[in-house]
């Protein structure tokens, strides 16, 4: 009988995970996302690795689940062994030590296959993701803005605190409420990787130490540490 266990994610599964995503992303690719942000993604996993399950089949990590991020993929290969029914169950007792009273994930019901698995575990409707995409060749204005405000780059350290209370406070109307702990934007900011001008704020411009728009975010074209761990 195969041994298949759900347990914890550990830095060392980071790989696997890479493997099963890129190869599900291959499979059937999502709308607004690209290979690099599911690398630069699965990257930041080690950051919170408690908020992370993974699924494990004879020994290799096949599935995985962040609720934090509504994420939930097994590996196309090994579907339909009951293995997407374990992360959830997992992730359900997860999200209750963390005192949440429901599990929210992404799914596309318009994959007959999605729609099944969504209405096998008894899920409902909570909210849609509209994606909006421009042409490449689309010219779009300069933006422009008051003038009792100015725009400049993040500054790591000084910055870490009102940065995370500035996007906690942004995303608590979400609907899947998102938040970020001080010690993973920290340790975000300390890496030697990290660009300051890949996150802009928007602050008043008499005071620029008081944050009042967190408007545009970069994510890396091609993380090297996670790319190269994947091949």
């Amino acid at each position: 009988m195969t041994d298949r266990t759900v347990r914890t994610f550990v830095p060392d599964d980071a790989p696997a995970i890479l493997e099963l995503e890129l190869a599900s992303f291959d499979q059937v690719p999502v709308p607004g996302s690209s290979r690099a942000e599911i690398a630069w993604t699965i990257d930041r996993m080690a950051l919170l690795p408690a908020n992370t399950l993974v699924a494990v089949d004879a020994g290799r990590v096949v599935g995985q689940c962040t609720p934090r991020a509504d994420l939930l993929t097994v590996h196309p290969a090994f579907r339909r062994r009951g293995l997407g029914r374990r992360l959830v169950d997992a992730a359900r007792e997860l999200v209750g030590r963390q005192g949440l009273d429901e599990l929210t994930l992404w799914g596309d019901r318009t994959r007959p296959e999605a729609a099944g698995f969504i209405d096998a575990l008894g899920a409902v409707y909570r909210s849609s993701l509209w994606q909006f995409v421009l042409p490449a060749d689309r010219l779009v204005p300069a933006p422009v803005f008051p003038a009792d405000v100015m725009v400049r780059a993040v500054r790591p350290g000084d910055d870490d605190d009102r940065y995370v209370e500035l996007i906690n406070r942004a995303f608590e109307d979400h609907p899947s409420p998102l938040s970020w702990p001080g010690d993973y934007i920290r340790e975000v900011h300390a890496r030697p990787e990290f660009d300051p001008a890949s996150v802009l704020v928007v602050t008043v411009a008499s005071d620029p130490d008081r944050m009042v728009e967190w408007p545009h975010w970069v994510v890396p074209a091609t993380p090297p540490e996670v790319v190269a761990a994947g091949g």
